[in-house]
């Protein structure tokens, strides 16, 4: 079998098992009727493709999903639901400050919660992978999301671009979210936090190695 056979392969391997991981997205969001199962039908698809991108590719998509749909069933609806409450502040103030005559006091609220919300944004982009991968309390959860994502602000603006053109796509083929919209915007997320993760990991081993030989000298 020559390499570009085996690509081909490879590539439709890949995606039966976006195709899998999404269809049992979608039906756990519609049994829960998206209030109940969306948040932890996501957090047990961000521990699927976690397995994926720390080489297990073979994992059980089955089993991985459902144990951990039970493990972090409680956990995602207390994050999801607490995030989802400042997200509706936030649009409710825009929205009411966007009423206001004073353009003084519009200009200077709207680019201040146009801040906060992009600051949360960074941080749900990063929280759900930690949350599988450590789990951190609601409080770390946050602060180690945030210094993530701004550590390296770049990619995250890359991150947050990736999950608006599936979002976009989704909204244009309306197809696509039975196949890959969930599934592979997750998979999208998870290898992001990775890709962070292990150049944060390689700035600090190059910076306690320089620390050590600081003290030697």
């Amino acid at each position: 079998m020559n390499s570009i056979t085996s690509g081909i392969f490879a590539g439709f391997d890949w995606f039966m098992r976006i195709v899998k991981l999404n269809i049992l997205w979608l039906l756990s969001c519609f049994v829960g009727l998206f209030v109940v199962g969306l948040f932890p039908a996501t957090a047990a698809a961000v521990a699927v493709t976690n397995e994926w991108v720390k080489g297990n590719a073979d994992v059980s998509i089955w089993n991985t999903y459902k144990e951990a749909f039970k493990k972090y069933f409680l956990k995602s609806q207390v994050i999801g639901y607490s995030f989802a409450m400042v997200y509706l502040i936030l649009i409710v103030d825009i929205r009411l400050f966007l009423s206001f005559d004073n353009h003084l006091i519009w200009d200077v609220m709207i680019i201040a919660f146009s801040i906060l919300l992009f600051l949360v944004l960074v941080v749900n982009l990063y929280m759900l992978p930690m949350m599988i991968e450590q789990g951190l309390g609601l409080k770390e959860l946050i602060q180690k999301a945030f210094f993530t994502g701004a550590a390296y602000i770049h990619l995250t603006i890359i991150n947050l671009i990736g999950v608006l053109a599936i979002g976009l796509i989704t909204f244009r083929y309306p197809a696509a979210l039975i196949f890959l919209s969930g599934g592979g915007g997750i998979l999208w997320l998870t290898c992001m936090n990775q890709i962070v993760r292990n150049k944060i990991e390689i700035k600090y081993t190059k910076l306690h190695n320089a620390s050590k030989g600081f003290n030697k000298v």
